[in-house]
């Protein structure tokens, strides 16, 4: 299912594996599932991606599945390019709060703070926003401190909703 058919059997098989990690003994079965739905979010299809994007979020609230979900977290750093920045904002948040993750998510943060420099004001928020959220997490301060240069000159910005943005990076940093 995961393999073919059009959306709306790949969203049942999607929410159906979902449905069945809330069940013990069906996590070291959906755990060769994983990268068949990670590779989901290369699909050219927006919609697949973020049902994708979704199932992984759930499945991840298994510690059983973690360390199976981690390759994905480059793609979904990628994805905050394409996708709507808000809900991939959310996912990352979401998936920053297990341990097990974070690993993979502290090697991602370099793209993400690379995306600061980006001329789009909306995106360089957004950065802002998941840098503040990610440094909620003492254990990811030392990847994210490379972007306090980049964040230091939003302050300079003409824009107050960036400058907000860059104090709360700043804020959560020093804590």
């Amino acid at each position: 299912m995961l393999n073919g058919g059009g959306l709306p059997y790949r969203s049942n098989a999607l929410k159906t594996l979902s449905q069945l990690a809330e069940y013990g003994e069906f996590r070291s079965a959906i755990i060769p599932a994983i990268p068949l739905i990670i590779h989901m979010l290369n699909d050219r299809d927006s919609s697949r991606r973020l049902h994708a994007l979704k199932t992984l979020s759930q499945l991840a609230a298994h510690m059983e599945l973690r360390n199976a979900i981690c390759p994905a977290i480059p793609l979904i750093i990628h994805m905050f390019g394409d996708e709507d920045p808000s809900y991939v904002l959310s996912v990352l948040v979401e998936l920053a709060i297990y341990v097990e993750l974070r690993g993979a998510i502290r090697r991602a943060i370099p793209p993400i703070i690379h995306k600061l420099e980006d001329e789009d004001l909306y995106r360089r928020l957004n950065v802002l926003k998941i840098l503040s959220q990610l440094a909620k997490h003492v254990d990811l301060h030392d990847a994210i401190r490379s972007s306090i240069l980049l964040t230091a000159d939003m302050l300079e910005n003409g824009d107050a909703t960036l400058r907000l943005a860059a104090v709360r990076v700043l804020d959560q940093l020093s804590d």
